[in-house]
């Protein structure tokens, strides 16, 4: 065995400003890559030693494309990252069928942050378990 070896993995979540991520047209590749390499090197940086090989990575344009959202939210002209961290400021209105039992939520429904995509998932949840008679 080897102690100093991880037994779970990390995950660490990285958003850039709309400054760096507009210096040229990035492909998911180049933005995954790139931000690899900016974020591997501050936390190296801050840690002050080499990090282990990271093995996965992936990055995407989340808060780009959304207008508004199924609960009437707007963006009002706030700036991603901004946009996504913000605190969901309406009550989510995820898509639920329940003759069909076939649900869909997000980020959407909601606003356009990541706190905004977890309350969807908790009210589709709500809404599922109470057609269910569990609630």
């Amino acid at each position: 065995s080897k102690p100093q070896r991880s037994r779970a993995p990390e995950c660490w979540m990285a958003m850039s400003t709309r400054q760096w991520a507009n210096q040229r047209k990035w492909s998911q590749a180049e933005a995954a890559r790139e931000l690899t390499k900016h974020v591997r090197d501050l936390l190296e940086k801050a840690v002050g030693r080499k990090l282990p090989r990271i093995v996965y990575s992936k990055a995407g344009r989340w808060g780009n494309s959304t207008v508004s959202c199924t609960n009437g939210a707007t963006s009002k002209h706030i700036e991603f990252p901004q946009m996504s961290l913000s605190t969901p400021s309406r009550s989510p209105s995820p898509v639920w069928q329940p003759g069909d039992a076939m649900g869909a939520c997000g980020d959407w429904c909601a606003g356009f942050g990541v706190a905004d995509a977890f309350s969807a998932g908790e009210e589709l949840a709500s809404l599922i378990l109470q057609d269910s008679g569990c609630q």
